[in-house]
């Protein structure tokens, strides 16, 4: 079951549409932050799903939408959801690689989290592995 959770959370991060991200309600993204605060993490999950379901995807650079990715791993890892957190950084390594307005220092920030993330889950020579990339 958590299989298939982890993959429809990957399957909803590369749908792709083509909005740009001012003609996105941020409605869903706000109600996420909402829930994380409040600790409710499923909502959180839920909400930042459907929000990035409907996102411009590679076309601009969003502070939003780089949040949203952010927020949607932390809060996976307060469920202990790990792996599925590594795939929210990888897609959002990819997002900022493959966007115009490339940041490297940015992917280098996602690359340490990451690198935590591996370490929660007890690897460690992975967690080095990443913390190589980092340039």
């Amino acid at each position: 079951m958590e299989l298939l959770v982890r993959k429809l959370i990957f399957l909803t991060l590369l749908l792709s549409c083509q909005k740009h991200l001012k003609d996105i309600d941020i409605f869903e993204y706000e109600k996420a932050i909402h829930f994380y605060n409040l600790k409710n993490y499923d909502s959180t999950i839920y909400y930042l799903k459907n929000f990035l379901r409907k996102v411009p995807r590679y076309k601009e650079i969003s502070d939003t939408i780089i949040n949203a990715h952010l927020l949607l791993a932390k809060a996976l890892e307060e469920k202990k959801e790990y792996e599925t957190s590594i795939i929210v950084y990888n897609e959002l390594i990819k997002y900022i690689q493959k966007t115009y307005g490339y940041n490297s220092k940015l992917e280098n920030e996602i690359y340490g989290k990451m690198a935590e993330t591996y370490e929660k889950m007890g690897l460690k020579q992975r967690a080095n592995e990443i913390r190589k990339k980092v340039k």
